[in-house]
């Protein structure tokens, strides 16, 4: 989702430097340096977060901030100021609301934060409305809606299906981020050895060079003889040269076919995914996520194939490998050393299973009742966004699908992904 956030202060110079420290974001920032303006902006402008100073002549902050709850109510305010303290910020909570304040000068770490939590706190709020549907609407027999209650629920109905897609990109890309250094790492190898291969090719070149001049000159003056061109193949190495070339340029070509397929496996699975359904292979699914998430389990673990003849299944296939990822992922993160993760695949007349296991020690009974709630996540503050399970079982309930979790504390965990060959939302 493209965001946008609308800074408001009457000093040219504080405009500028917000700007400089919000170009990091994802985000359109416009400036305005009056509450008239702003609200000028808003009204051609769809806003998400407005940065708002308090201390403006003409239109106070708190006044611009009351106006926008009652023209925008979802636009979320941020309060700046220099002049602030706590009695002030009392008197304004009193008037208005707001979702956080930040000082002035502002530190660029904590702006980006309170940013990115007032977008997170705006998402929520959206979703929440849209689920406020008038429970008389929802009630009334199908004869007697009017034109503006199905105008309602439409509206709502869209809603809620425009900010799943978001969040499940959003979680896409912060899967993606988390396994960058992972992803780097894997791409940087192959990179490695065959810059090493081309300095080697480098040197064998400049020998074969030194062997044609040699021969050159004994061509001029007619001296070349089959025993001293053997002499000179011996000197320079030709015949070892030349069998080393054929493996250090195939030993390249395999390097960078190596790149190509994790790239194009990134590039698959981050895109956003188009709207049509297609026939997809699960199993070469699997693959290309494993090609991703393959740091994060070579030094944990040994993964075990079991690969059925399969269908192909008519889905979304980057949204599934997004949860082939998650749950891939979290069966390394849950094993410390010497792991196993097997991946089974079956299918019967009407569906495909799709097994994913590990021997990290299972999940406790309390947290397996939890671990599809949202937010949820037993991994450290940062690791994680409590997102990953909760929108999987939504990408495969979409689908007509099933997503369910077998595990025993001490020995391990098996989630089983059930899809119709023939899925459809």
């Amino acid at each position: 989702m493209d965001y946008s956030i609308l800074c408001v202060d009457d000093e040219p110079q504080i405009l500028s430097a917000l700007h400089r420290s919000l170009h990091r974001y994802p985000c359109t920032v416009l400036v305005a340096r009056s509450g008239q303006q702003a609200l000028d902006i808003l009204s051609t402008h769809k806003v998400e977060v407005i940065l708002v100073d308090i201390c403006m002549p003409q239109m106070s902050g708190n006044q611009l901030i009351a106006q926008v709850h009652r023209l925008y109510p979802d636009t979320i305010p941020i309060v700046l100021s220099g002049q602030a303290d706590e009695k002030m910020l009392n008197q304004i909570l009193g008037e208005t609301s707001f979702h956080q304040y930040i000082p002035k000068p502002w530190d660029d770490e904590q702006l980006i934060e309170l940013v990115s939590d007032a977008f997170e706190k705006y998402e929520s709020q959206v979703i929440n409305r849209a689920l406020e549907i008038d429970t008389e609407t929802l009630e009334l027999p199908f004869d007697e809606l009017t034109p503006e209650k199905s105008q309602e629920l439409q509206s709502a109905l869209e809603t809620l299906q425009r900010m799943q897609s978001a969040l499940v990109q959003n979680e896409k890309m912060s899967a993606i981020g988390q396994l960058s250094a992972g992803v780097a790492h894997e791409i940087n190898n192959p990179i490695a050895f065959v810059s090493s291969n081309l300095d080697i090719l480098q040197d064998y070149v400049t020998d074969i060079h030194g062997y044609s001049e040699a021969i050159d000159q004994l061509l001029v003056t007619q001296d070349l003889s089959l025993e001293k061109n053997n002499s000179l193949r011996a000197d320079f190495k030709i015949d070892s040269i030349m069998q080393d070339i054929l493996i250090l340029v195939q030993e390249s070509k395999e390097g960078i076919n190596r790149v190509t397929r994790i790239i194009e496996s990134l590039r698959d699975f981050s895109h956003v995914d188009r709207a049509e359904i297609q026939p997809a292979d699960i199993n070469e699914g699997l693959e290309k996520t494993l090609k991703l998430v393959w740091n994060e389990i070579k030094y944990r673990a040994e993964v075990e194939r079991e690969y059925g003849d399969l269908p192909l299944v008519s889905c979304r296939i980057g949204q599934i490998n997004q949860v082939f990822m998650n749950l891939l992922v979290n069966a390394a993160q849950i094993i410390e050393t010497d792991g196993l993760i097997r991946i089974k695949t079956t299918a019967d007349e009407d569906n495909v299973y799709i097994y994913i296991s590990d021997n990290g020690g299972g999940i406790p009974d309390e947290i397996q009742e939890r671990i599809f709630q949202a937010f949820f996540t037993t991994k450290p503050v940062g690791s994680g966004t409590g997102l990953g399970l909760t929108i999987s079982k939504s990408i495969i309930e979409r689908h007509h699908g099933e997503l369910t979790v077998e595990s025993k504390e001490g020995i391990g965990t098996i989630f089983r992904v059930t899809l119709p060959i023939q899925s459809a939302e």
